[in-house]
């Protein structure tokens, strides 16, 4: 809890976080954890714990080996080597650990691509909203209609380089069953130039959307919270005024807050009433901190201009906070890499251990050490790749999961993971996996061949 705290002390003014032991969710824990661990003890038992002392003392037969799928498929047989005919025999002859092994395996990779997806996720918000969809610099809101003077103002202030007209309002988003919403209601003078300030696009096709003079272009998160589509309609009102029913003509990709964009025919179609220009979206020559500063400063100087927004800053600001998900990422990574290795080296030892005079056997034959170790190793290798495979689909799932029910009413984690996510956890799983086959390696090194074949005597 505390790094977890630590993590979201960047971003939010969290009070001082003290850490309580809740007694009956920890006896829960044990009792579950007992229950785990002993009934997975005694099913394991219930075959021996019923047999005869005399058939206990005697050494078990080998599992008796059955014609493999893969034996039919001739022309790839014959050209396997030995040692790989033996550990596709081994890998089918023990299915219980094949299916132990690749669901551990699974289990880690899904924790990291979990860690590293959220991640992706969360730092995807502030590149694709400022950098992809958001093209202005800076916001600039009057109370009323932009007299001439306020556009002569904006348009002498220094660093100014261009601007868009529009409407901005404040409405709230009205049905039953949901929690009211509130979005911001834009309507550009001239919608043919909206495309150079923001960028109204399918997030999945990147198809780029202009505004009709009939319906209304609205959020991706906001159509999800109403369960509305194309062609259906959405409750809006504002303040002061009845509520207007407002016809969806396109889902855009948006990440922070509520946005609906209409166009002045579309805008007076649905509300009665012609549009008030009380906004600006404004690009900069420079977005440096101090050159933003002195820009809002003049501008701020007019009696007409009520405030000037500068999106370098809330960028920043953005961009920082995702710092702290590395120590969430970084937690994710540690549990993932404990469970494989633990799970790992469990079910190796148990695998060398049950298979101690066989190894013996075979070293006995003539097998030299690395010989012996890639015996065992290959199994591994090729159970990791399959756990691997199986975890990135369990990843996926779980990353999704996280991400829904993390998300607030305001904002659209994006759901994608990047490519070199999968590799940096597909890379952590095997370097784990390598881990455990050196300290097997050593372990195998040490075996005394004479004891083991005598240990049944």
């Amino acid at each position: 809890p505390r790094f977890i705290a630590q993590a979201y002390g960047s971003m939010y003014n969290l009070p001082a976080i003290g850490v309580q032991y809740l007694w009956v969710d920890i006896v829960v824990a044990l009792v579950i954890a007992l229950a785990c661990t002993l009934g997975s003890a005694l099913v394991v038992l219930r075959v021996d714990l019923r047999s005869l002392p005399a058939k206990l003392l005697q050494p078990k037969a080998p599992k008796a080996g059955k014609t493999l799928w893969l034996e039919r498929w001739t022309g790839l047989w014959r050209r396997l080597s030995f040692n790989h005919k033996i550990t596709l025999r081994n890998l089918f002859r023990y299915k219980q650990r094949l299916i132990m092994t690749v669901l551990g395996i699974a289990g880690c990779m899904a924790m990291m691509i979990t860690g590293f997806g959220l991640k992706d996720s969360i730092g995807d918000i502030s590149t694709k909203q400022f950098n992809d969809l958001w093209h202005y610099d800076a916001i600039v809101t009057r109370s009323g209609d932009q007299t001439a003077s306020e556009k002569r103002a904006l348009k002498q202030a220094t660093n100014y380089k261009g601007s868009l007209t529009l409407q901005s309002t404040q409405v709230a988003a009205k049905q039953s069953g949901v929690a009211e919403q509130t979005v911001t209601l834009s309507v550009p003078q001239t919608p043919k130039r909206l495309s150079q300030f923001v960028t109204l696009r399918n997030r999945q096709t990147h198809k780029a959307y202009t505004l009709p003079k009939t319906g209304a272009v609205i959020d991706e998160k906001l159509a999800k919270l109403y369960h509305v589509e194309v062609g259906d309609k959405l409750a809006v009102k504002p303040a002061g005024q009845k509520t207007r029913h407002v016809k969806v003509a396109a889902i855009a990709e948006n990440y922070i807050n509520h946005f609906i964009y209409l166009s002045p025919q579309a805008y007076r179609k649905a509300f009665h009433q012609a549009p008030v220009y009380n906004g600006n979206l404004v690009k900069l020559h420079k977005t440096s901190e101090k050159a933003g500063n002195a820009f809002a400063d003049r501008l701020l100087r007019h009696k007409g201009i009520q405030n000037v927004t500068l999106m370098a800053a809330q960028r920043e600001t953005n961009f920082k906070s995702l710092d702290s998900m590395n120590l969430v990422v970084l937690i994710f990574v540690i549990s993932a890499g404990a469970l494989a290795l633990v799970v790992l080296y469990n079910l190796t030892n148990i695998n060398v251990s049950e298979r101690i005079r066989e190894l013996s056997t075979i070293k006995v034959l003539g097998f030299y050490d690395h010989e012996v170790t890639m015996y065992i190793f290959r199994e591994n290798l090729i159970l990791t790749v399959l756990g691997i495979l199986v975890g990135c689909f369990l990843g996926d799932w779980l990353h999704a999961y996280i991400l829904q029910t993390a998300e607030t009413n305001a904002l659209m984690f994006s759901p994608g993971i990047h490519p070199v996510s999968y590799l940096y956890a597909a890379v952590l799983t095997l370097a784990f996996s390598l881990l455990v086959m050196g300290i097997m390696h050593v372990k195998l090194k040490r075996v005394n061949m004479l004891d083991a074949l005598k240990s049944v005597d």
